[in-house]
């Protein structure tokens, strides 16, 4: 049986309400991300993370069409075999023209919950073809403040599959009495997203052994006034050396998948904070190419907790490497410098380009011997005829010796005295 929303929360409700969608412009950080979940809400197999930063706002998260529309259509749009997830926010729920529309009761006393009332909503009538929402409103009866919104969607059918998708949305009073959605996020069967936009959820019509959670976070929150608000995400401090000890400071750090970076201070650190929960692998990036390299390390971030790791950075040879090879038509050449008897050479210069040791000369790529006196560049250099190589032995004279390339292939070894 219908009945009506009780007096004193629809005006306590509605009050908070105004209160979201009233609030003086502020200054978020958002983090959009897209968890693929293994099996388990709590276990998460991988992430994107995305951070919107913007001015000016009114609120953090917002419906995207009005609860009259929401009554008359649904929440679920289709088009081609794409489905989009809508989601609601206070200011629906509490809509007349959506509780015309839906069914409103108190939610039985659950001890978890202490000083608060649940009030559970349903659509008042199913239509064929339209996708609704049914769930739980919980309001803290002390605080009378809104405290976060559970539902899903029903009347999917078949064609999106089972477990139904259904959401969660949190609420918080911010220093300054303004109430925000701090949190919020929808789960989906197989989804492929969109997570830069806070209110529509994308999904295939078909159902895999996997779920996604897809959603955001607010990280920090500010006002003209000069009050701020932070979440209590992880940091992570990295110290990033070179192959020879030093602090580097030529390359940068991402977290594999996301928007999180950082380039090291003079010192070799980094330091990322408003790290969401979950799984990052570590990638370093070339500050001239661009070119990123894996590292092996990995680590799950926590709530309110700070992690510290060192890093020793790929060569910078490497990154060359694998610049080259980005291109099938290149290979890459490997040089060796060693003594009469055939011991490698560590450390000392080479250059590669034309007309070395001359007045005229233009060097492609150089470097150091490593310490089994290896080298290597790109064999698109080979495709100039007039191309030499020189590595010089302590930089005297006589110990530098010049060699042509045209007859390379792939490597060769220079003999020094």
């Amino acid at each position: 049986m219908r009945r009506a929303l009780p007096s004193w929360h629809s005006r306590t409700l509605r009050t908070r309400t105004h209160r979201i969608c009233e609030a003086n412009p502020v200054a978020l950080k958002v983090l959009a991300y897209d968890r693929t979940l293994d099996g388990a809400p709590d276990r998460i197999e991988k992430q994107i993370v995305r951070i919107d930063s913007s001015g000016g706002a009114k609120t953090s998260f917002t419906a995207v069409q009005s609860a009259a529309d929401f009554v008359r259509l649904g929440f679920v749009r289709e088009q081609r075999g794409l489905y989009t997830f809508l989601g609601p926010d206070a200011e629906t729920l509490l809509d007349n023209e959506f509780t015309a529309g839906y069914c409103f009761w108190v939610h039985e006393p659950d001890g978890a919950r202490v000083n608060q009332v649940g009030l559970v909503f349903e659509p008042a009538g199913r239509r064929r073809g339209r996708v609704d929402i049914a769930g739980t409103l919980w309001v803290d009866t002390a605080a009378r403040a809104l405290r976060d919104i559970d539902f899903a969607f029903v009347g999917t059918g078949k064609q999106i599959g089972a477990p139904e998708p259904g959401g969660h949305i949190w609420f918080r009073e911010m220093p300054n009495g303004v109430v925000l959605i701090d949190r919020w996020f929808l789960r989906l069967t197989c989804a492929g997203v969109d997570t830069l936009d806070r209110t529509r959820f994308r999904g295939p019509p078909l159902w895999e052994n996997y779920l996604h959670d897809v959603g955001g976070e607010v990280a920090r929150a500010s006002w003209p006034d000069g009050q701020s608000w932070r979440a209590s995400l992880g940091t992570v401090r990295l110290h990033l050396d070179d192959q020879f000890g030093r602090p580097e400071r030529r390359q940068s750090i991402r977290l594999d998948g996301t928007d999180y970076a950082g380039t090291p201070d003079s010192a070799g650190n980094i330091v990322i904070p408003d790290l969401l929960p979950g799984p990052y692998a570590v990638v370093v990036v070339d500050a001239m190419s661009g070119v990123t390299m894996p590292t092996a390390l990995r680590f799950s971030a926590l709530r309110d907790s700070v992690m510290q790791f060192s890093i020793v950075a790929p060569s910078a040879e490497r990154f060359q490497k694998k610049a080259c090879l980005g291109d099938r038509r290149n290979t890459w050449t490997i040089g060796r410098a060693q003594r009469m008897d055939g011991k490698g050479v560590a450390g000392i210069r080479w250059d590669v380009g034309i007309d070395l040791n001359e007045s005229s000369e233009i060097v492609f790529a150089s470097g150091k011997t490593d310490g089994d006196g290896a080298f290597g560049f790109c064999s698109s250099l080979l495709r100039d005829r007039r191309l030499g190589v020189r590595v010089a032995d302590n930089g005297a004279p006589q110990n530098v010796v010049i060699r042509t390339l045209e007859d390379v292939a792939s490597s060769f070894v220079v003999t020094l005295p």
